[in-house]
């Protein structure tokens, strides 16, 4: 997904969003600084705009963030822009995200006027951006950054033919794309692990200036584009698609056993196109007989022939043309929505209990969330059993079937990326991937909860916690904040998809269910074909739930530390009415604030619930003494030590009663024990 790092140097709402600001300065410095670079002119004229000199200065601006050199950044970049107070937390924010190791590109030039788009990539995110210079004193500063504009897309032809036998793909196609401007050069993002016997730009053959570096896998191919118009791309590649990712789980495969491609970076984009792009796309796949397809967009036809079958799909969805095949069996509804399973019959899955369980999680996640955004929804079993599922626009491709309890948990996962990740699109870097997995995970535990009622919520929470704990015990690294990319590491994973979850509960409980469960469906609505970023969302959080609220999770966002949920200054007495009163305060210990709390409250002859906001004293008016107190009794708050959570005041009469009775049965059996040593003794005499 592309991110917008447009400047913000006058919004406070920075200070939540420094890895944005980062990437913000790093794009920042593609102009140049006064008085560097080996292209100073005595004359105080700059030299002809290009891409060396852009790929100069973000060289220079890299190598002084990874050295911790703030006056070297600082001499890249407008001087009129380093004055902000913004570039203050330079030497610890930066270098986080720096640390995590960036790939930069200058993937497109233009001369007049001069601008220059840049492509920034780390783990488990890439960005794009329009950067506009102005000379300044002899060298070129930045003058406006912008998210690069996407050039418009239309008429792909795919045409692929597996070889599961080889492991092994073969894709020939073409496409158009229109530039309402000259680019002096731009790029086509393709797979590093294909070799190219074609590609071409309006018959110019580009494969000679094919790169032997990538970027997040791909490699960015060079091409000039002297005129405004229409181009076409013609390609042809081969070879394998099996690529695992740096924990060793496949990010795509091919066998015999079948093929599953979630990814799409097997047939070149434009490195200016954006995601959620809409153009018209046909692919035609050439298969082993028997086989099945299941693709992005909507089946046209399917033919058998002597050799294997062919398969053709239409899709507007370019951007993500994900696929699986194999010997499927296929089992279809119809309805509202048309629903398919294709399950293996190697695997023993009971298609019909999946069928079941998509229908009913649809269901609820159409509920929370708003009308199910694509005509299909097909559901796919991934062929190398890998444990790992995947969604990409109507398709899910999921694990093989492993038990009722555990599938419809992916499924409930999965099936919230159609609306989290397809309909609304994520952008930025700061917490796009807590906003894409860590919804997602929460939205599952409010399917369970509608479907088991609060024990199903509680479970599943717990699940989650059990997961967090779990992974962070086994790794000696510091843990991250929600911040973090995706797949930095084992534990970053743990906290953006187990406690991610678990933080969008705390601004339930923080917010009330009222403005939480209007939040999610304004989320889906306002942003419905559009990206989101952070800052969007915390908009929309702070227009549901005031600004409270939005403090209150840029806290759980940016903090690390423990929350630990006590009473204190507990007194009890009676009121002038005859009622006993109660009065105690809630108190959060840790770096990070309690929401609103569960308190349950046991007194003679009944017990009261009541939600406590934390460090306000609170008075629980009862008929009778309360007896016994219990924080967060249903485990909702994220809480690391429960032990202080229940406190007793009193014994309950009837413990009282028993123990009385066990007192007086105790002095009975020691004088009937002393009675009868003495008989003994006087029989025996």
């Amino acid at each position: 997904m592309s991110m917008s790092i447009a400047p913000r140097w006058h919004r406070s709402a920075w200070k939540v969003s420094a890895l944005a600001v980062c990437l913000f300065l790093a794009v920042l410095t593609v102009a140049g600084a006064p008085g560097t670079g080996p292209w100073a002119e005595a004359a105080g004229l700059p030299p002809a705009f290009s891409r060396a000199v852009a790929e100069e200065v973000i060289g220079a601006m890299v190598d002084a963030v990874v050295r911790g050199d703030k006056a070297a950044f600082l001499a890249q970049v407008d001087p009129a822009a380093a004055t902000s107070d913004n570039l203050s937390e330079f030497s610890e924010e930066n270098q986080k995200v720096f640390s995590l190791g960036i790939q930069w590109q200058v993937t497109g030039v233009t001369t007049d006027p001069p601008q220059a788009t840049v492509l920034l990539a780390g783990v488990g995110w890439s960005q794009r951006s329009l950067i506009s210079f102005t000379s300044s004193r002899g060298r070129w500063v930045i003058q406006d950054s912008r998210p690069a504009p996407a050039v418009p897309e239309s008429d792909y032809q795919l045409d692929v033919t597996l070889h599961p036998e080889e492991q092994t793909i073969e894709v020939a196609g073409s496409y158009t794309f229109d530039l309402d401007y000259p680019v002096a050069s731009l790029g086509l993002v393709v797979s590093g692990r294909l070799k190219f016997t074609n590609l071409s730009v309006d018959g110019r053959d580009l494969l000679a200036d094919f790169p032997t570096t990538t970027i997040n896998g791909a490699a960015v191919v060079p091409l000039a584009a002297d005129e405004a118009g229409r181009r076409t791309v013609t390609f042809r590649s081969a070879g394998s698609i099996a690529e695992p990712d740096n924990h060793g789980r496949y990010l795509s495969y091919i066998g015999p056993e079948g093929v599953f491609v979630p990814q799409a970076s097997w047939y070149p984009r434009l490195s200016m196109s954006s995601p959620g792009t809409r153009a018209t796309a046909r692919v035609t796949f050439h298969v082993p007989a028997g086989w099945s397809v299941a693709c992005v967009g909507k089946e046209e036809s399917a033919v058998d022939g002597p050799s294997g079958r062919t398969v053709t799909f239409l899709t507007d969805s370019v951007d993500a043309i994900g696929f699986t095949a194999g010997p499927y069996r296929r089992l279809t509804s119809e309805g509202p929505v048309p629903v398919s399973v294709l399950t293996l019959p190697a695997n023993g899955g009971n298609p019909n209990k999946v069928l079941a369980m998509i229908h009913d999680v649809l269901r609820v996640e159409q509920e929370l969330l708003g009308p199910y955004p694509f005509p299909t929804l097909t559901s796919a079993e991934e062929p190398e059993n890998t444990g790992s599922c995947y969604a990409v626009p109507g398709l899910l491709i999921m694990a093989p079937q492993s038990g009722g309890g555990v599938y419809d948990k992916f499924i409930a996962h999965e099936l919230a990326h159609q609306w989290l990740c397809f309909q609304v699109q994520p952008a930025g870097s700061e917490g796009k991937w807590w906003l894409v997995e860590g919804l997602a995970n929460y939205v599952a535990a409010l399917y369970f909860e509608k479907k088991q009622g609060p024990e199903g919520l509680r479970a599943t929470l717990g699940r989650l916690a059990d997961q967090y704990r779990t992974t962070k015990e086994k790794s000696s690294e510091a843990e991250p904040n929600l911040l973090v990319p995706k797949s930095s590491s084992l534990l970053a994973e743990a906290v953006i998809y187990y406690k991610g979850a678990w933080v969008f509960h705390q601004l339930r409980l923080f917010m009330g269910d009222g403005a939480f469960f209007s939040l999610l469906k304004g989320v889906v609505s306002r942003y419905s074909g559009k990206q989101m970023d952070l800052n969007d969302f915390l908009a929309m959080v702070t227009e549901k739930g005031g600004p409270d609220a939005t403090e209150f999770l840029k806290t759980w966002l940016t903090k690390v530390g423990p929350l630990d949920v006590t009473l204190e200054d507990v007194k009890q007495g009676r009121s002038a009415d005859g009622n006993y009163e109660t009065t105690f305060r809630l108190v959060g210990c840790g770096d990070l604030p309690a929401p609103p709390t569960p308190v349950r409250i046991d007194y003679y002859g009944g017990a009261l619930r009541t939600v406590v906001r934390p460090g306000i004293p609170f008075t629980a008016a009862t008929p009778g003494v309360v007896w016994r107190m219990e924080v967060d009794p249903d485990h909702e708050v994220w809480d690391v030590d429960r032990k202080n959570n229940l406190l007793v005041l009193h014994l309950q009469p009837r413990i009282r009663l028993v123990i009385l009775l066990g007192g007086v049965a105790a002095l009975i059996l020691v004088a009937a024990s002393l009675a009868l040593r003495r008989w003994r003794r006087e029989t025996s005499t």
